[in-house]
């Protein structure tokens, strides 16, 4: 295996196992719900249902955890189905919604909530879509576990006044950051590797001020 295919590996594992782990824990809902209804059904006189309330509670629930998992099940597979072309043309939009949604729970075991921003309109580029998902994954665990984005990471995707695109990275808690803490970001532990990551598909890192932590800009041409 060479490095790209390692780091591919690991990146599809840590998502798996994300995803894996939410749905379990849906099922165990679902299990759980289910079982009690089936309790309580088996000692309700069928002409006597004082708790049809509970009961409908009890539907509810089922019924909100049968959605999330149907939901996880859908953006998992479109996850799955990018790698298989080498080059294709990609809404941002869309790529970072299912990114996100699938890097929700790791993230959220960091004590922060991702939210995505969604431009008016698309955000088309060519690339290959496991390079792009990589590399805006290990941007968002490298602020979760390195900057101490507590709260909200906020993702949105833009076009600047030269036409390229770029993914923006901010939070609330960074209303007041200064060059200092950019400093202090830039001498973190995998900084350079992340720059290196972005490097890779034709793009580049621009530290900002007041009021996020940085920008990823990508070229015009093929990423």
């Amino acid at each position: 295996m060479n490095d790209i295919q390692v780091r591919g590996a690991d990146f599809l594992a840590r998502i798996t196992e994300g995803v894996m782990h939410e749905l379990r824990n849906a099922l165990a809902t679902i299990k759980e719900h289910a079982d009690f209804l089936q309790d309580f059904l088996s000692t309700t006189d069928e002409n006597d249902f004082p708790e049809k309330e509970m009961f409908s509670r009890g539907l509810s629930a089922i019924d909100e955890q049968v959605v999330r998992s149907a939901e996880l099940a859908t953006r998992l597979n479109t996850f799955a189905r990018g790698p298989d072309e080498p080059a294709s043309e990609l809404d941002l939009n869309e790529l970072l919604e299912i990114l996100a949604y699938l890097s929700e729970p790791t993230a959220r075991g960091k004590g922060v909530t991702l939210e995505t921003i969604r431009e008016d309109r698309p955000l088309i580029i060519v690339a290959n879509p496991l390079k792009v998902q990589m590399v805006l994954f290990d941007c968002i665990d490298f602020l979760t576990r390195t900057a101490g984005t507590d709260g909200t990471l906020i993702i949105r995707p833009l076009r600047n006044e030269n036409g390229e695109l770029m993914v923006d990275f901010s939070s609330p808690r960074t209303a007041k950051n200064s060059r200092r803490d950019n400093l202090r970001l830039a001498a973190s532990p995998g900084w350079k590797d992340l720059q290196e990551s972005v490097k890779d598909i034709h793009g580049w890192i621009v530290l900002r001020e007041a009021p996020g932590w940085f920008t990823v800009v990508f070229k015009r041409d093929l990423i």
